[in-house]
């Protein structure tokens, strides 16, 4: 078992030490500000949540969908369903930074698990944070290609001091049907979350593109996220134990994606 402050050597153990009470820093008051990071899979999220747990800019994390915390909140009904209401309560209690700021990380598909198709219920749930980040990908085909290459090596981040999976060299047709399949998923999404978008606020969403995402992106998202709320001592538990992760290995990623247009157009040798 890891103690407060301990590195987890896994990314299920680091998972489960960002679900774990090691980081119920609430007091039990209410968020003064609440933001949403609003993200297509393999667009940088992860990443972006780190720097802001580090910062201690919320506790941004996926806590709806699989591997929520909403047993251990108490927040599940007889049928094993989460009931939103009750559970963002608890959320906002626990998870809250005591500058006052709440953050999570949504997908599409959380949406869906409540939503289905309909936007303006989608909608209304995002309308319920002060904040909308809207985190997409230009390069689709690379992010589909990143999303299938995690699940085949079960791999889905690299931190440092790790060493990074490669995708077998076996690895053929199969691979490239799932990279379509996960490619028209991704775009189907995309236009959902677009719709979705559509509706909100303005003056309550930013945008970012994964590949224009800097450091001083970063900074400028950790700015808007805060709102001039009071730093955080970033040398105190838990927040100092947050690692960061690195992006893959795009040399195998830019090889997949030409061996896979030219699959797709006839192209091969």
């Amino acid at each position: 078992m890891n103690h407060p402050g301990a590195r987890p050597q896994t990314e299920a153990q680091r998972k489960r030490s960002a679900l774990s009470p090691e980081w119920d820093v609430g007091d039990g008051r209410a968020p003064r500000l609440k933001y949403a990071i609003f993200s297509l899979p393999r667009t940088g999220s992860t990443n972006l949540c780190a720097h802001l747990r580090r910062r201690g800019i919320g506790v941004p994390l996926e806590y709806l969908g699989a591997g929520s915390i909403a047993a251990r909140l108490g927040c599940l009904d007889a049928a094993g369903n989460t009931p939103l209401a009750p559970y963002f309560e608890q959320l906002f209690a626990k998870r809250t930074t005591p500058n006052g700021i709440f953050g999570t990380t949504i997908h599409p598909g959380h949406l869906r698990s409540f939503a289905r198709e309909d936007v303006d219920a989608a909608a209304d749930f995002l309308r319920t944070f002060d904040r909308v980040l809207a985190l997409r990908r230009r390069d689709k085909v690379l992010q589909a290609i990143s999303l299938v290459r995690a699940q085949v090596t079960q791999q889905f981040h690299v931190f440092p001091g790790e060493t990074e999976r490669s995708v077998p060299e076996e690895a053929g047709n199969s691979l490239f049907v799932r990279i379509a399949a996960e490619l028209a998923t991704i775009v189907r999404d995309e236009r959902y979350m677009e719709r979705i978008l559509a509706r909100l606020d303005p003056g309550k969403v930013r945008g970012a593109w994964y590949e224009d995402v800097s450091d001083s992106v970063i900074d400028q998202i950790a700015t808007w996220m805060s709102a001039g709320a009071p730093p955080l001592d970033p040398s105190q538990q838990p927040y100092a134990g947050t690692l960061l992760p690195r992006r893959g290995n795009i040399q195998e990623a830019l090889d997949l994606k030409r061996r896979f247009l030219a699959h797709v157009t006839g192209q091969t040798n």
